[in-house]
């Protein structure tokens, strides 16, 4: 029988070592996240447009759930009124022009 320190030192052993821990190491992050519940994202929009596309993509794609978030898209109407609901936490980004965040900064 071969002892550890001969089977660490024989060049096949490491490499079947070295792969079980790559394999470990890669593997356990994936089962762990995949038992969590999905993170909630609330994304408001002010307009029906081209500029929306990526957010109703993902949503009807399900790339949300593939990537462990539950994409919650939310029209609201007007730009101001859409950055008020921003700036009160009840959404938590939002796709606008960048005249209204100007206007609301100054």
């Amino acid at each position: 029988m071969a002892s550890i320190k001969s089977l660490w030192t024989s060049m096949g052993s490491r490499r079947a070592l070295l792969s079980v821990i790559l394999f470990l190491a890669t593997a356990l992050p994936r089962a762990i996240f995949a038992a969590a519940a999905p993170i909630t994202v609330r994304v408001g929009y002010p307009q029906p447009s081209g500029a929306q596309l990526p957010l109703w993509l993902m949503s009807e794609a399900k790339l949300d759930k593939k990537y462990g978030f539950d994409l919650q898209n939310i029209y609201i109407s007007g730009g101001a009124r859409l950055t008020q609901t921003l700036v009160a936490g009840d959404i938590d980004m939002a796709t606008t022009g960048g005249a209204v965040i100007n206007a609301v900064l100054s």
